[in-house]
Formats: structure tokens, C-alpha cells, sequence
């Protein structure tokens, strides 16, 4: 072994940023969340062309979460050839307001129209111990935006859990960072903007085939 105590190195930051080592999973279950970021992001592929998603920095805001100030991460794939990307979209955008009848045809994504919005997620919590089969390392729980009604309907599930049940609560110690920013959003802060109860995925409307502006999207 050697140890050198006086050197000058040189690298390469390639325009690469700060990363985020305060990430969590949130406990199982519906959790009111804010945006903290959103960017996209393409993976450096293995003998092929990367796989680009979109990538949503947020923070558990949930009241009587047991994570409440956990900060995690949802992704979404960038491919809308696949109808499931095209879905999960279509759930972040209810979940942040945005109004059923106005999502249809061509939709704009920027940043600017997620960040510093609440929003709902879900969590799943992964088999312990189970491995991916695609990269070989132990799965870790699924994170998804849900709508507000998906967000309402999990809620009423979890209260009639049984204590213990793992709904909401998950065993164990968690390191927790500060507590949402200040004025962060109460659990339904989006109720009633996004899609009414029940709403399933957008009918084609009048909308369909144009590209709305990204505040149209609101009102």
C-alpha cells in the first residue's frame, strides 16, 4: 500500500451537477408529495443506445407520515411508443392539477410545469431480498404519481388496514431529513383541481390533435 499526500489531479466534469445523497423510499402506501425538479435524463447504455426518462425530485409532505421530509425520486420513460409511459404521464399531469378534458392529443413537457407543484405518489414496497433480473441488484420499491382520486381511494384502503398491516406504517429506523420546505402542501392540495372521482384515463375531446400551452392546462 502507498499513500501519496502531494498531488494535482486533473478531471474532467463532463457539465455533470451535484448528486443528491439525501435519497429515500417513503414508507408503503399514497403520499402528498411537492416537485422539487424534474429533468431528463439519458442512462449510458451497455453495448447500446441509452434508455432516457424523466426524472421528479420530491419530497414526502404527507401528514403523519413516518417519512415526512424524505426526499425520493419517481421516473417516468421517455419512450411513448409504449402505452404504460404514455399512462404514467397522463397520471403525473392529473396529479399535479392539471384538468382531464385538457390532456389530449399533443401535450407539452418542461420542467417549469411540474416543478414546485404537489403532487400524489404511491409506494410499493419491493419483495425483501428479491433481484432484478436485468441488472443483477436487489429490486427497490416501486414509486409512481397517482391521480388525486387514485390518492383519495388509497387513503380510505389504508384507514381500514389493521394496525401492523405495513398500509402505511413500515418497521425499522429511517434517517429522515429536515421537514418540507415551508408552505409545502397539505394531502389534498390537489383534490378537486385534477380529474373528478372516478375518472379513468381522458376521453378524446375538443382539444384533441392540438398542442395546448402549458398554463391552458389548469384552467
Amino acid at each position: 500500500m502507498s499513500r501519496v499526500y502531494e498531488f494535482t489531479d486533473s478531471v474532467n466534469l463532463r457539465g455533470l451537477g451535484p448528486v443528491d445523497v439525501m435519497m429515500e423510499t417513503p414508507s408503503p402506501g399514497p403520499h402528498a408529495v411537492l416537485i422539487l425538479d424534474m429533468w431528463k435524463e439519458t442512462s449510458e447504455g451497455e453495448g447500446k443506445s441509452g434508455k432516457t426518462t424523466y426524472r421528479f425530485n420530491v419530497v414526502d409532505t404527507e401528514p403523519g407520515s413516518p417519512t415526512l421530509g424524505v426526499q425520493t425520486q419517481v421516473i417516468i420513460g421517455c419512450d411513448t411508443s409504449k402505452d404504460f409511459n404514455v399512462q404514467h404521464t397522463i397520471n403525473a399531469l392529473l396529479s399535479i392539477g392539471a384538468k382531464a378534458e385538457k390532456i389530449q392529443g399533443v401535450i407539452p413537457i418542461a420542467p417549469q410545469l411540474f416543478k414546485g407543484k404537489s403532487a400524489f405518489i404511491y409506494v410499493r414496497a419491493a419483495p425483501e431480498g428479491e433481484i432484478d433480473e436485468e441488472t443483477g441488484r436487489v429490486k427497490t420499491a416501486n414509486k409512481n404519481f397517482i391521480t388525486p382520486a387514485m390518492y383519495e381511494a388509497a387513503k380510505k384502503v389504508a384507514l381500514t388496514k389493521p394496525a401492523g398491516s405495513g398500509a402505511i406504517a413500515q418497521g425499522g429506523q429511517r434517517s429522515v431529513v429536515a421537514g418540507p420546505p415551508q408552505g409545502a402542501p397539505q394531502s389534498t392540495a390537489n383534490a378537486g383541481q385534477g380529474a373528478p372521482a372516478g375518472a379513468g384515463t381522458p376521453q378524446p375531446g375538443a382539444n384533441a390533435g392540438q398542442t395546448p400551452s402549458l398554463e391552458n392546462l389548469f384552467t
